[in-house]
């Protein structure tokens, strides 16, 4: 249970991070389900997303709770959120000195580049 707890914390940090920085300034989002429903320029739509396929994803494991893989699928998922805070750590730390090259890519049609409108 801790562990699907701490995976619904870390999953509403990135959603949290995200919006900011796509509201924001924009960003580079390399996961095209995520970029597709991105580019409907909703947060809310994106909130849902995030709402539905994480919180599946727990639902999921909580009821294989009880079984080993379970108990595995439980420390891959906090393994992999826990991974993307670190990487969410790193870019907080570093984007001053990226600074230029995202202003080079705002307002450009760049695939992956995502800018959303705050509500």
């Amino acid at each position: 249970m801790c562990l699907l707890a701490s995976v619904v914390v870390m999953s509403f940090t990135d959603l949290a991070l995200t919006l900011n920085y796509a509201t924001t300034v924009g960003m580079m989002e390399m996961n095209p389900l995520a970029r597709a429903v991105m580019n409907t320029g909703s947060p809310a739509s994106l909130t849902l997303w995030k709402a539905c396929t994480a919180g599946l994803g727990v639902l999921v494991l909580f009821l294989l709770r009880r079984h080993p893989r379970g108990e595995v699928g439980s420390w891959v998922c906090f393994a992999i959120m826990a991974m993307l805070c670190v990487h969410w750590a790193r870019f907080n730390a570093g984007i001053q000195d990226c600074i230029p090259e995202y202003a080079s890519l705002i307002g450009t049609d760049h695939p992956s580049w995502v800018m959303m409108t705050a509500n």
